[in-house]
């Protein structure tokens, strides 16, 4: 802290990528966690550069590639669209979270498919609304269309995707969580996987927007929820699952220790992982 100024540790690499601060960030070694590289065959990250319609720009995109892609020219892959939270950039799921080494990890051992992961900035330009409110929905509705119009051509037509909602699964957390449930919800056609880390859609939100909730949330392979107890959007969690209890939607939901936290947004991932695209 310098005259009253939190900066970054200018000694660390590390940083925090996010829109409001740049904390440096500093990790405890443990040879046994997910998160830690070993040696194993390593996938690649790609950083992309595509160019948005809807949102009248050009737009950074992080591919992740696992590590047989470039040896098998013939294979195509499922992908996992991992979207940001609140004032997180495209590079925080790879940076902080690393999705890359859990995905690295995970598929070395058996425990994963090996599978594309598409990491967009979910940043829509027109501020970020509080979930509950009614503004949130149509932060929502422009993040399906620049996902589904902008990011998705772009993908598709430079990587090798298998093209189906089977092989389609989106997440986030927090911010990324709401527009990843939009999304799914808004279009059951192209989405069989969803996954939610400490996020939610109010039942008003869900009412308005969604009139075949129970069909469309119920053809999903997965839908699976998790949040911290200790997580500020736990009640609002709680609501929602008892909103799909009472109109008598699948899901898997897990409650665990902790707050709104990268550490528990790894441990959210980790289990995606484990879990999509698998019969």
């Amino acid at each position: 802290i310098i005259d009253g100024i939190s900066v970054a540790d200018p000694g660390n690499i590390n940083i925090f990528p996010n829109e409001s601060f740049k904390a440096s960030v500093l990790e405890i070694p443990d040879d046994n966690a997910l998160y830690t590289v070993r040696d194993v065959p390593h996938g690649k990250i790609h950083y992309n550069t595509y160019k948005s319609d809807v949102l009248g720009q050009h737009r950074n995109l992080i591919v992740y590639t696992p590590a047989e892609y470039e040896a098998n020219p013939d294979k195509s892959y499922p992908v996992f669209y991992l979207v940001s939270g609140t004032t997180d950039t495209e590079e925080v799921w790879f940076k902080v979270g690393r999705a890359n080494t859990l995905l690295d990890n995970l598929i070395a051992s058996g425990e994963a498919e090996p599978m594309i992961v598409v990491m967009p900035y979910g940043y829509m330009n027109n501020g970020t609304p509080r979930p509950s409110s009614p503004e949130a929905a149509k932060m929502y509705q422009v993040f399906v269309k620049e996902l589904t119009q902008s990011i998705m051509p772009y993908v598709e037509s430079n990587y090798r995707t298998i093209n189906n909602r089977d092989s389609r699964a989106i997440a986030g957390f927090s911010r990324g969580g709401g527009q990843s449930m939009f999304t799914a919800f808004s279009c059951p056609d192209k989405f069989g996987w969803l996954e939610s880390y400490s996020a939610y859609l109010t039942p008003e939100v869900i009412d308005a927007y969604f009139p075949n909730i129970v069909n469309d949330a119920n053809s999903l392979n997965s839908l699976w929820m998790c949040v911290g107890t200790s997580d500020f959007l736990y009640n609002d969690v709680v609501r929602n699952k008892r909103y799909f209890d009472d109109k008598a939607i699948k899901y898997q939901a897990e409650e665990r220790g902790g707050s709104h936290t990268w550490m528990h947004a790894r441990y959210c991932l980790a289990n995606s992982l484990r879990r999509l695209f698998r019969k």
